[in-house]
């Protein structure tokens, strides 16, 4: 029901998608609602979310998602600003300790 709400009427849709089980169930059931879905993802072809994001796309029929590539020099610039915004957790990053 709450995904009948958010997607209701409209005719096109835009969903993020990640290789999380959230974001690809998501899609799938938005899928199921409406015909007329763009998936988005980020990074570049080799990482291993996009490599998920596009095997769900093909499986679900919807071909390549749009890729947002990410410039490589992205974490190194904007750790600091990462980590204090994260209260110095460097789960924020997404690194282990």
């Amino acid at each position: 029901q709450s995904m009948k709400r958010c997607v209701g009427s409209k005719k096109k849709l835009l969903i993020p998608l990640s290789g999380g089980l959230d974001s690809r169930l998501i899609l799938s059931v938005a899928k199921k609602l409406s015909p007329d879905i763009t998936a988005i993802t980020f990074g570049n072809r080799k990482c291993l979310d996009y490599q998920l994001a596009n095997q769900v796309c093909n499986q679900l029929g919807m071909g390549t998602p749009l890729l947002i590539q990410i410039d490589p020099m992205w974490l190194k610039n904007y750790a600091k600003d990462l980590v204090h915004l994260g209260e110095c957790s460097y789960g924020a990053l997404g690194m282990t300790t």
